[in-house]
Order: structure tokens, then C-alpha cells, then sequence
């Protein structure tokens, strides 16, 4: 699996090569671009579960069924086919679609990896702390948490004018569903430090309910919905899944931990 996300990487990497090197259009780079993604979610979904295999063979001949394995299996296989199945339907209807959509995503998807990736020094500083002082800590810091993630949403929502007529002047209709992705970052940072604190907590099965009612819910409605309503479907499904699950995860996380 990590070479196949090596891969994956790399082969990305090339593209963005070869398309600056040949001056491709954006609509034929973002349908390579998301052809690639298409056969890597294929390719990590097979792999996914082909490790599904419940059964630990024994030197008895019995097997045992290793039930934790198989599920977290099962959840990671479903976010892998739900992650850009959107993506996927929009560019099969229309590749103009998908060249709007693309763009009005970028950069909340940006914004969205370098939160994930800025806060986790503090996240595993407070959790060497201990589970108590880092439980304490999120109900503190809960406020600062949620303001600054209104403030990462205030600036791109203004921002994402400025940045989509500089880098995409052609493509000024993404600048309302980059606008509307960044909603969710509102709640992101004080979502995954209840994440954490849930996991530290050993509360895998959550977790995984969790996240498999998202991915399952999400696939179901990209279904349902994005054929027929387009790109406005696939902003509604966005929406409604990501924050459907941030309001599991917090709802659980004050439900079951008092201050």
C-alpha cells in the first residue's frame, strides 16, 4: 500500500511536469489528473480488500476470524472509493465540469491538509501529556480552536476571489464552490483534536462507525444525486457529509467526556 501511494504521488508529480514542459490545456491536464486519481482509488480499493482476509490460518488448520482487522479494512476500502468518487462522476457526465469543480477545490483542500498537518505537533505534545490534561485541554482551548478555524474560512472565503481571477481567470464560476468548501474549516481543527482524543481513548469502533456512515453516505448520495444536479449536487454532498461527520465526532467527544 505505501508504494502504491508512492506511486500514486509520483505519478502526479510527472504530470504536473509534462504539463508545464508541454503547455497542455487545464481541461486535458484535470482530466489526466483525474483519470490517475480514478485508477490509484481503484487500484488501493482492490488492495484494500484483498487484505480483507478475516481468517488467521492456524498450524491446526483452524482458522480465527480477526474481526478489528477486517473492519478497519473495510473502513479505510469505502473512504478510498468515496474520497473522489464525486470527482469521478462530474468528469464522466461533462470534463467542463470537472474542470470548474477542480478548481473551486484546490484551495480548500489546501487550506484543509495544512491545518491537518500544522496542528498535529501540538495534538501529540498534549497527548504525551497525558489523557486527563489532554482532555482539559480541548474543553480550554475549545473557543480559541473554533475562532481560529472561522478565521482560516473568513480569509479564504475573501481570498478565494482574489486567487481564483489570478490563477484561473477562465474559470471565475469555481469561485462560489470554493467559497462554500471552505465552510467545513470552520470546525476542523477542534474536530480532529476530538479525533485524537477519541482514539487515545481506544475508541476504534467509533471511529470506525463513523467514518464508515461518511464514506457510505457520501458514495449513496454522489449516486443519487450528482447524475442529475451536476456540480451543485457534488458541493451539497460535500458539505453535508463533512459536516455531518465533524458533528458525530463532537457530539460523541462532549456527550461521553465531561469537563
Amino acid at each position: 500500500m505505501r508504494y502504491l501511494d508512492f506511486f500514486n504521488k509520483i505519478s502526479i508529480l510527472f504530470i504536473a511536469i509534462f504539463s508545464i514542459i508541454f503547455s497542455i490545456s487545464l481541461n486535458f491536464f484535470l482530466i489526466l489528473f483525474s483519470s490517475v486519481l480514478i485508477l490509484f482509488s481503484i487500484s488501493r480499493l482492490i488492495l484494500q480488500f484483498k487484505e480483507l482476509n478475516p481468517f488467521i490460518k492456524l498450524r491446526n488448520n483452524y482458522s480465527l476470524l480477526n474481526k478489528q482487522s477486517l473492519s478497519r479494512n473495510i473502513t479505510i476500502g469505502l473512504s478510498s472509493f468515496a474520497l473522489h468518487l464525486e470527482s469521478i462522476i462530474l468528469g464522466l457526465l461533462n470534463p467542463s465540469l470537472l474542470s470548474i469543480y477542480a478548481v473551486g477545490v484546490i484551495f480548500p483542500a489546501a487550506a484543509k491538509n495544512i491545518t491537518k498537518a500544522s496542528i498535529k505537533p501540538l495534538i501529540f505534545k498534549w497527548l504525551n501529556e497525558g489523557q486527563s490534561e489532554f482532555q482539559e485541554k480541548i474543553f480550554n482551548y475549545f473557543i480559541f480552536l473554533f475562532l481560529f478555524g472561522l478565521l482560516i474560512f473568513s480569509s479564504l472565503f475573501f481570498i478565494s476571489d482574489f486567487a481564483i481571477k489570478f490563477f484561473f481567470p477562465k474559470y471565475l464560476e469555481s469561485i462560489w464552490i470554493a467559497k462554500l468548501m471552505s465552510v467545513p474549516l470552520i470546525t476542523v481543527f477542534v474536530t480532529n483534536f476530538c479525533t485524537y482524543f477519541i482514539l487515545y481513548d481506544q475508541n476504534h469502533k467509533i471511529v470506525d462507525r463513523i467514518e464508515r456512515f461518511y464514506s457510505v453516505s457520501r458514495i449513496l448520495l454522489c449516486f443519487a444525486i450528482v447524475p442529475t444536479y451536476g456540480i451543485y449536487g457534488a458541493v451539497l454532498v460535500v458539505l453535508l457529509t463533512e459536516l455531518s461527520r465533524q458533528f458525530f465526532y463532537l457530539f460523541f467527544f462532549f456527550s461521553n467526556y465531561k469537563k
